[in-house]
């Protein structure tokens, strides 16, 4: 397994809405990657083949729409897609959805959302590494714990009724 962030590709314009974004989705632990516009966004997507890209669609360069065209048709991307947009037409959100995109979400949604979706597309930041439990931790190097240990646990009342009283 890998310990290496899964990769979002931030596709917004707007520099304070773009910020505040990345941080949002920072602070679940994945990778961000911003670009301003569509150029830029197929540029950084061939370099980094991100593992979900979020799409405005009203963007400089190209426009959303033709981005994401030539992002599955040319380039054969197949990164999860939410597109999160300020005003999309029933054509566009039609064709969006021809186009593969996974979430089609307007700027007016909380950003919450926007986040909770991005879990749901590519799961954890950072794949889960198995780490060792307390009880093997504390298991004494010759093997089982010793019989004192042993006696203890099995008196311990089960259900927590024998503890519950005006003491």
């Amino acid at each position: 397994m890998s310990n290496n962030p899964k990769h979002v590709l931030l596709v917004e314009d707007d520099p304070e809405l773009c910020h505040v974004l990345a941080m949002l989705v920072r602070a679940e632990g994945y990778k961000v990657t911003e670009a301003r516009d569509a150029l830029y966004a197929l540029s950084e997507s061939l370099k980094i083949h991100p593992d979900l890209i979020i799409l405005d669609l009203g963007l400089p360069g190209g426009g959303g729409m033709h981005a994401l065209e030539n992002l599955r048709n040319i380039h054969h991307s197949e990164a999860a897609v939410i597109v999160f947009t300020g005003s999309a037409s029933a054509d566009d959100v039609i064709r969006a959805r021809e186009l593969g995109v996974s979430s089609f979400l307007l700027k007016s949604t909380d950003t919450h959302k926007l986040v909770a979706e991005v879990k749901r597309l590519v799961g954890p930041a950072v794949a889960a590494v198995e780490a060792p439990t307390a009880a093997k931790e504390a298991e004494p190097k010759g093997g089982a714990a010793p019989a004192a240990l042993k006696a203890e646990a099995e008196e311990e009342p089960k259900g927590g009724a024998e503890k519950a009283g005006g003491g």
